[in-house]
């Protein structure tokens, strides 16, 4: 039953039952000899239909339907019961300051640091200096990070190369020298490359999840990066699992099918001596 109607017929039963209690006692009023016994039966009477009234009207679902009644509020319940906790639309100034604010904070509670992104560099860069200090911080109490990065070789790579002002060979914003400095530096940072399956920017702690979803869209003769992020928290929902779960799954998955920093370097080398013979 949606809201509206639910919400009229709870104020109809309502007022059904105060004429009717009104209407019984004063017609008991007009009778002389009528026994106090009889008011107190009507009285129990009227009272028992109301008390089935509210409790058959304020049952938990029906409650629910009370208080939320546009769209945004049912999608919102859905997400809640997996684990939504709160959203971002980064085209608003002011989202983008809290959801910056809040991944700061959930980095300085992290007990495990996982992200998989395009190319890292609001986390990884030393330049952008956005979130980096907090990550080195948790590096030097030991705390294990593990990143997932789009191979800069890939053929998506190459595509978003091509969008972002037109023949850029290499993405600037990969901080591929702070990557290799801070992996030789700290053992517990490890770094990996996919080629494929990378179709959002996943950033986990031990308890919280952002997710960013990736499109395509041009902005000015660039991918606009300035799309909606949701944050999740574990929990157990009544069915199914939650969707920090499931975020936690699609790392996993990347992990396990992409390569080491070291590989990844490795083939680099292999394939420059490659790309000079043919120039030559």
């Amino acid at each position: 039953m949606r809201r509206r109607p639910l919400f009229q017929l709870m104020l109809l039963l309502d007022v059904i039952l105060f004429g009717l209690a009104s209407f019984g006692a004063n017609y008991l009023l007009s009778y002389e000899k009528v026994e106090g016994r009889t008011y107190l039966i009507v009285m129990a009477v009227a009272l028992a239909i109301y008390l089935v009234v509210r409790v058959v009207g304020t049952s938990g679902h029906r409650v629910a339907l009370l208080a939320h009644s546009r769209l945004s509020d049912r999608i919102a319940d859905s997400l809640m019961s997996y684990g939504l906790e709160d959203t971002y639309n980064m085209q608003r100034r002011v989202d983008k300051s809290r959801r910056n604010s809040d991944t700061q904070d959930t980095i300085e509670e992290a007990q495990i640091i996982k992200l998989a992104a395009n190319s890292g560099a609001s986390y990884l860069s030393r330049g952008v200096n956005r979130h980096w200090k907090y990550v080195q911080k948790r590096l030097e109490k030991g705390i294990p990070v593990k990143i997932i990065l789009l191979d800069p070789n890939s053929s998506e790579k190459s595509f978003r190369n091509k969008l972002n002002n037109g023949n850029e060979g290499a993405d600037s914003k990969l901080p591929l020298e702070d990557i290799i400095r801070t992996a030789e530096s700290h053992p517990d940072f490890q770094v990996r490359f996919a080629r494929t399956g990378m179709s959002c920017t996943v950033f986990l702690s031990h308890e919280v999840a952002y997710f960013d979803p990736y499109h395509v869209a041009m902005d000015g003769g660039r991918i606009s990066n300035l799309f909606l992020c949701m944050k999740f928290r574990s929990m157990l929902p009544t069915e199914g699992i939650s969707h920090f779960e499931m975020l936690n799954k699609h790392f996993e998955t990347l992990w396990e099918n992409s390569i080491t920093l070291d590989s990844w370097m490795e083939g680099k080398k292999r394939d420059k001596p490659k790309a000079q013979e043919t120039r030559e």
